[in-house]
């Protein structure tokens, strides 16, 4: 499920968050994101996808699910949050649940796929709303 989360009011924040710049962002988005997910998405952590300064002491940040070493391709972020002086004020959530079954999924090593890739490559999961993903290397051609 998704949900969708926007700031209507000024609040007091505690001296901590009033921290200012991306590092900053990043921080408050992600403790913003990991206080309402870590309950839900199991075995997956949260993997900075992206940070946007888009005013002065704004920015735009993104997350992805990652779970076994690899980024978890949803179609979209697992979080998408808006920071203005150091607060969340804006957040979109993309709720997953994931687990590490233990079960051996052959997969071509990685300096082989590397020597095959002709391009920066990932090991990547792709959610297509079914029970089982597996690991896949993704060839990233710039």
């Amino acid at each position: 499920g998704n949900a969708v989360y926007r700031r209507t009011a000024a609040v007091e924040r505690p001296a901590a968050a009033r921290e200012r710049g991306a590092a900053a962002a990043v921080t408050a988005a992600r403790a913003a994101a990991d206080s309402i997910l870590a309950a839900v998405r199991g075995d997956a952590g949260l993997v900075l996808t992206g940070v946007t300064q888009t005013h002065p002491d704004a920015y735009d940040v993104s997350f992805a699910y990652g779970i076994a070493g690899g980024i978890v391709h949803t179609g979209g972020n697992a979080v998408e949050a808006t920071v203005e002086g150091g607060a969340v004020t804006a957040m979109a959530l993309e709720f997953r649940q994931y687990a590490i079954t233990g079960q051996a999924i052959p997969l071509l090593p990685e300096l082989q796929a590397y020597a095959a890739a002709g391009g920066e490559f990932r090991l990547c999961y792709f959610d297509s709303g079914g029970e089982l993903m597996a690991p896949e290397w993704v060839v990233f051609k710039g």
